[in-house]
């Protein structure tokens, strides 16, 4: 199964990423509509075209987490703060959750972001996984 990164644009997907994120999060948990259509830079696709996945995130200018940079995004950050990576339950254990985040944050790297934080965001524990760094790259 090939996978794409690519710049969430049409209506449709934006509208899928929406309806995954509310399957996917309780309702206290979930972005919103509004949050997504703002935070979202990249999609992962499926061959044809189908959306399977996205993962969503902003960039801050802060070396800490905190509630504000959690919540807005700085487009001259460096960096990145991962909000969720979610897969359509149709596509799930079958690592496209792993394959989307390490492209991703691989693509970002690249571009902009020169720092990672293994350390979670304090105000939802239960929502963070932590990862070694070695695993990002």
């Amino acid at each position: 199964m090939a996978l794409r990164l690519q710049q969430l644009e049409c209506e449709a997907h934006i509208q899928h990423v929406v309806a995954l994120e509310a399957a996917s999060y309780p309702a206290d948990e979930a972005a919103s509509e509004t949050q997504i259509r703002f935070r979202q830079q990249h999609a992962t696709f499926l061959g044809d075209d189908v959306l399977v996945g996205f993962v969503n995130g902003t960039l801050t200018a802060s070396q800490e987490l905190q509630e504000e940079s959690m919540s807005e995004h700085d487009s001259s950050g460096t960096t990145l703060c991962i909000h969720s990576v979610v897969v359509d339950a149709a596509y799930r254990r079958r690592g496209l959750a792993s394959t989307m985040l390490k492209q991703y944050v691989n693509h970002v790297v690249e571009n902009q972001v020169d720092a990672f934080t293994t350390e979670p965001f304090q105000g939802n524990p239960a929502a963070v996984l932590v990862m070694p760094t070695s695993q990002f790259l």
